[in-house]
């Protein structure tokens, strides 16, 4: 697993401690996000995919390692092409 998992916080004082880093700066878009680990600009559709993932994983409360993710739908698309 890499260390770009997305999960529920553990608890009150972490999740506490996850929105003080976001309403200081910290979060970033998923946009964004994807940008730093592809090195190139995430289309539209990647970043609504990967939107409703974390959506959906959310709802779930499970996990989702996000570069693994990432990489086998980039993968899929450059096959497809």
């Amino acid at each position: 697993m890499s260390d770009w998992v997305a999960r529920q916080p553990d608890d009150d004082e972490e999740l506490n401690r996850f929105r003080m880093a976001i309403a200081m700066g910290a979060g970033i878009s998923v946009s964004d996000f994807l940008n730093r680990l592809l090195g190139d600009e995430p289309p539209a559709s990647l970043v609504e995919t990967v939107t409703m993932k974390l959506q959906q994983a959310k709802a779930d409360g499970e996990s989702v390692d996000i570069e693994a993710y990432v990489r086998q739908l980039t993968k899929w698309q450059s096959e497809l092409a």
